[in-house]
């Protein structure tokens, strides 16, 4: 018998308003064998590669050790398509007709999301394999032959029918042998382990302050389907915000994420305003040595407290001199937050801070995988403003800087593991919009050999750039983009040899000549 998450019993199954979704859940668990895992009605929420959000439900999730995940979609009763229109409709037992989405899109849209879900988590890391194997099919269990649904996207092989139901294994070996690469590793059953993880990992919460009040209590708050669904989202994102009305269930989420980075980091710090819902926090807490719970001025006040104890520094003392004040408000609002930023240069051992390196490599995992080059740019822009940034707090200008990606976990072999494109300006410059055109114009000759995740961007010239200054008298207005500038795009469109610039004075009535 395979293991089914649900576990529902016969009278849960025969509330359910599918019965086609009913008897194939029986059908799994009777005839599939028990190292496979059968998930029923996935969720999903994620954004694609223009930043659209994307939530769905598919109806079965398949995940086999000897294979891979393969997204099943149900649907019971007759089924017609109009070739010519695109439509789907299904039949009922009275013969009336309810249009329907085209089942084999929705069941293709399941694999994909099933493997957004799964390779973004930070969890998948612990998977050993390199090639994810991932497929899907459409089962429909109440008629007799599928001959007439065969068409370029639809494979016979990809579908089931009434008499597949009754040898489930046969039909699923079928599936998988559609969908075998000679690339993909099997998923194994730590493979499994991790999707059930990623997908269907069981979050509880306890309610901390009804403990304090009642330790006899032992309630217990689960988060809900959204909640669960938001945490999944974060993954392995090193920035969220996450904004909601009062009990929503923000303080349960920020609380769950603390306890899965102590599992892999030595030190977590779980910071919030107030004092009496740190208290109840680290109340909530206290079986995780690893993490640290505290109110903003809690903190102030340790990092103060360890300036004296550790260098003699008084840091307080300095930011009530820097900014004098009696009142309480200005005391937490103004001089304990300027004696944090203080400690920073006194003590050792700090929280992670805004550093500003002697050299600039920054990464980014895009929130959805790219398949095409120019997509690339909207994530590489935010690396390109966080350089340029970096290069003004040391008021220089980059003369060449490197763009690498990293292709996903389910590329194929001889895709490797990315690329990389260096970029060069003729000189310095830190103009994040001549920056960002010149990288496109690359990026529009790059083809690329398997959907990207991930990016990375180095600064490898730097030079200081000569600071102007500024006339009492007003400038002349230029308009449009500088000559330079167009002429660098203009060749990383054409290539460097076919442009030449003219050496004549403007004077002349000369301009730069551009060679065909």
């Amino acid at each position: 018998m395979a293991r089914m998450i649900p576990e529902l019993t016969q009278e849960q199954l025969r509330e359910l308003p599918s019965r086609a979704e009913a008897r194939f859940y029986e059908a799994c668990r009777r005839q599939l064998p028990a190292n496979v895992l059968v998930i029923y009605s996935t969720t999903w929420l994620y954004r694609d590669a223009r930043g659209q959000l994307r939530e769905g439900e598919g109806d079965f999730a398949i995940v086999d050790p000897r294979s891979g995940v393969f997204a099943i979609e149900l649907k019971g009763g007759g089924v017609s398509v109009d070739g010519s229109k695109g439509r789907w409709a299904s039949i009922d037992r009275h013969g009336t007709r309810h249009e329907i989405k085209d089942p084999f899109r929705q069941a293709s849209k399941e694999r994909y999301a099933l493997r957004d879900q799964l390779t973004r988590h930070f969890l998948w890391r612990r998977w050993r394999g390199t090639h994810l194997l991932l497929g899907h099919a459409v089962m429909f269990p109440d008629i007799h032959d599928a001959t007439p649904l065969v068409g370029p996207d639809r494979a016979r092989q990809l579908m089931g029918i009434d008499d597949n139901m009754r040898d489930l294994v046969a039909w699923f070996a079928q599936v998988v042998a559609f969908w075998h690469s000679s690339d993909a590793d099997p998923l194994g059953i730590e493979g499994v382990r991790l999707v059930e993880d990623i997908l269907c990992r069981s979050v509880e919460v306890r309610p901390a302050l009804r403990s304090l009040l009642d330790e006899a209590e032992q309630t217990r708050l689960q988060l809900t389907a959204n909640q669960a669904k938001v945490l999944r989202i974060l993954g392995g994102r090193k920035r969220a915000v996450i904004s909601g009305g009062a009990g929503t269930g923000k303080t349960l989420i920020a609380v769950e994420k603390a306890r899965q980075l102590a599992e892999s980091l030595p030190s977590v710090l779980l910071l919030c305003y107030n004092r009496p819902l740190a208290d109840v926090l680290a109340a909530t807490v206290r079986e995780q040595p690893r993490i640290t719970v505290l109110s903003f001025h809690q903190l102030c006040e340790r990092r103060i407290a360890a300036c004296r104890a550790t260098a003699g520094k008084d840091v307080l003392k300095e930011a009530q001199e820097a900014y004098p004040g009696t009142s309480d408000k200005h005391l937490f609002d103004v001089q304990m937050p300027y004696a944090l930023a203080l400690s920073n240069e006194v003590l050792e051992d700090k929280f992670d801070a805004l550093v500003v390196p002697d050299t600039f490599l920054a990464r980014l995992e895009l929130t959805s995988r790219v398949e095409h080059a120019p997509a690339i740019l909207f994530g590489a822009r935010r690396l390109l403003l966080q350089m340029c940034g970096w290069l003004s707090a040391r008021r220089s200008g980059t003369t060449a800087y490197t763009l690498r990606w990293c292709h996903d976990v389910m590329r194929s072999k001889t895709a490797g593991d990315g690329g990389e494109l260096t970029i060069r300006t003729a000189e310095p410059t830190r103009d994040v919009e001549h920056l960002c055109r010149l990288l496109a114009e690359h990026l529009a000759k790059v083809e690329l050999l398997a959907p990207v995740g991930d990016l990375a961007l180095e600064a490898v010239g730097v030079r200081a750039l000569e600071e102007v200054s500024a006339s009492l008298i007003p400038d002349p207005v230029r308009h449009g983009e500088a000559l330079n500038l167009v002429l660098e795009r203009v060749a990383a469109r054409l290539g460097t040899s076919r442009v030449a610039r003219s050496l004549s004075s403007t004077r002349c009535g000369c301009s730069p000549a551009l060679t065909r």
